[in-house]
């Protein structure tokens, strides 16, 4: 599904970044689609085992001359490397959405891995928007329900990417006439609640943790300590996006698994 919206546009010359390849289904698809009109494919990943074990046993089938395999971060790539005119962020995430397929991990959910695991979603997709070339599109997707690392890291990139350049805009864009039809979907969020420890640690077991509606209401040990940041919460509170938001998150789209007996997934 989020190589879908990458693969509707061909043209010659097409660059494509895949920020977190492993185990590289959705990078031969991309390869697939573009076969014709590829000049570089970088696939990274920044596990080692992912990287240099299982990356490569599934795309060695796939004999393309443009693709570039890169073990290491994407978040770190530098800019010598772009521009790119399609750039795919299916990032590490908490999983939750794969709940029905891994059921194991429902003993395993935790309030604090969405908090944890925001900085470095929101750093992936930053550098991704940095690295796109202009008329480009990046496609940024999880499989999971949270907000805090969905609809959140969407608005806290895009709202940070068009601040640092004002006469380089970027915007979403509705993939859904993108995607395969017959699927039922829900549209993104526009407000949420944030967890956080009471405490103001995040530690292994016993945490005690609350909801809050917005960045005042954690308390001054999660601001101290940097657990619980103001760009995680959203940036008004009216449920039926009635507000003019910074970034129109209504356009995302959530997948959910009772809707199409699918896993649970968010583009």
């Amino acid at each position: 599904l989020s190589s879908g919206p990458l693969s509707t546009e061909s043209r010659a010359g097409v660059r494509v970044l895949d920020m977190c390849s492993a185990p590289g289904s959705k990078t031969q698809q991309l390869i697939d689609c573009h076969s014709t009109t590829l000049s570089c494919l970088l696939a990274a990943e920044n596990d080692p085992h992912r990287a240099c074990l299982i990356l490569p046993g599934t795309l060695t089938r796939v004999p393309e001359p443009a693709l570039v395999c890169f073990a290491g971060n994407a978040s770190r790539l530098p800019s010598s490397t772009g521009p790119f005119t399609h750039i795919l962020a299916d990032v590490p995430c908490s999983g939750d959405g794969t709940l029905r397929k891994i059921p194991r991990l429902r003993s395993q959910w935790r309030y604090r891995d969405g908090v944890e695991l925001f900085a470095q979603q929101r750093r992936l997709l930053l550098r991704g928007l940095h690295l796109l070339g202009a008329g480009g599109r990046l496609v940024y997707s999880t499989c999971t329900f949270d907000p805090v690392q969905n609809e959140a890291v969407v608005a806290a990139a895009v709202t940070r990417a068009n601040s640092r350049d004002p006469l380089f805009r970027y915007h979403l864009v509705d993939c859904l006439p993108l995607l395969p039809p017959g699927l039922r979907y829900d549209r993104g969020l526009c407000t949420w609640q944030v967890p956080f420890p009471c405490d103001g640690e995040l530690r292994a077991e016993n945490e005690l943790w609350r909801m809050a509606h917005s960045f005042a209401e954690v308390g001054d040990k999660n601001h101290a300590a940097g657990i619980i940041r103001e760009d995680m919460f959203p940036a008004f509170s009216s449920p039926d996006c009635s507000q003019q938001a910074p970034v129109d998150l209504s356009i995302c789209v959530r997948l959910l698994p009772h809707r199409s007996d699918t896993g649970g997934f968010f583009i």
